[in-house]
């Protein structure tokens, strides 16, 4: 293995596991919401017949969000991301690493 320092080491693997429970936590959380009966109004019905309701909740959801991102989900880095942490997962488990 190459000379890496053990700081950059550290980072990584902080960074893995912070971005592994924040996506984990969306997952859940889009669960939640796509199948909650607002979820359910938004996406299964025209955006046409919705359009106050999308306004409403729009107005509301400006307040709180930090981002104006819309996430893809067909690949790229997420999937790339999500390969990671399965590495790091399955050689922590080999090790009985996790406490």
């Amino acid at each position: 293995m190459e000379k890496i320092k053990k700081a950059e080491l550290t980072k990584f693997a902080k960074d893995c596991a912070w971005g592994n429970r924040a996506l984990i936590n969306g997952i859940c959380m889009s669960e939640e919401l796509v199948h909650s009966d607002l979820g359910h109004r938004i996406s299964n019905d025209f955006v046409e017949n919705n359009k106050e309701l999308i306004f409403e909740i729009s107005k509301r959801f400006a307040k709180y969000a930090n981002d104006t991102i819309v996430p893809e989900i067909y690949g790229g880095d997420l999937q790339d991301f999500c390969r990671i942490i399965g590495i790091l997962v399955n050689c922590c488990e080999e090790h009985d690493w996790f406490m």
